[in-house]
Parts: C-alpha cells; sequence; structure tokens
C-alpha cells in the first residue's frame, strides 16, 4: 500500500494529519477538516459523555476508573480515549468488556487488555478517528450497560 501511495502522490501517510501529502484529491481540504474533527473534537466528547454517565475524571476518580484521552503514546492512532481499571475496581475488567462490546449491534472494538501489547494496566481504549458523531453516545450507552 505504502508503493502505491508513492507512486501517485509522492509519499506515504506517516503517523500524522496527512497534510504533507498533496495532489489528486479534489477534496482535500475537507477531508482535513473532517480529520481534525474526528481526531480532536471526538475523543472531547466520549471522555466527555463518559465522565457524565460516571460522574468522574482522572481528577475525581470513581469505584476504580479512570478516563483520560492520550495523545502522547507513540503507538495509538491520534488522540485515544482510554479508561483504566485500577486493582480495586469491582466491575467486568477489559477482557469482558471488550467481549460484550463485540457482541452488540452494532459491534463495537475496542482495543485494550493486559494482553494488547499497548496497555500499561488492565484498561481499554477507544480510537475514534473512523467512527461517526453518533457513535459516540452509542459507545457511552453501551458501556455504561456493561459497567454498572
Amino acid at each position: 500500500m505504502t508503493e502505491k501511495f508513492d507512486k501517485v502522490f509522492g509519499d506515504h501517510i506517516h503517523q500524522n494529519d496527512g497534510s504533507h501529502l498533496n495532489g489528486g484529491v479534489s477534496s482535500d481540504k475537507w477531508w482535513k477538516k473532517q480529520w481534525i474533527e474526528q481526531c480532536y473534537f471526538y475523543p472531547q466528547e466520549l471522555k466527555k459523555d463518559l465522565e457524565n454517565i460516571y460522574n468522574l475524571s482522572v481528577d475525581n476518580p470513581k469505584d476504580g476508573i479512570n478516563i483520560y484521552i492520550d495523545d502522547e503514546y507513540p503507538n495509538r492512532q491520534g488522540p485515544t480515549v482510554v479508561m483504566t481499571f485500577e486493582d480495586y475496581y469491582k466491575g467486568p475488567k477489559s477482557e469482558e468488556i471488550m467481549e460484550e462490546l463485540s457482541k452488540n449491534d452494532p459491534k463495537i472494538y475496542v482495543g485494550g487488555g493486559l494482553n494488547d501489547g499497548h496497555a500499561f494496566k488492565d484498561e481499554i481504549y477507544i480510537i475514534v478517528h473512523s467512527l461517526e458523531e453518533i457513535d459516540i453516545e452509542i459507545i457511552a450507552e453501551k458501556l455504561n450497560e456493561i459497567i454498572e
């Protein structure tokens, strides 16, 4: 795939918003705006929805759940909503949450689990750049059902 991008555009996508690519796409400005909105607005919206449901934030962890946006870890795909579960958390662990989300209609796939290779602790993470805005509510509501 990288070779195809190089051949058509003279370069390929790196870990950024793709703004270094040019030519051949008539709607570049729209896609750039869409990317920025999805990568920076959607994580904030999802984090806010989850915090409202659980009445918590990083500064006010409740029942061992912490929610934050990770834009620092280089293996994440842009700003990522992360829910971590402390050792004293009494609810379902990440593997069970991931299993239940994948059974949803529509299916919801998130990263996480202790065997993920990217997780620092028991966590799930939600990569939002391919979501539609309505997906944020669906994910937040389903997480609430599972974790309650």
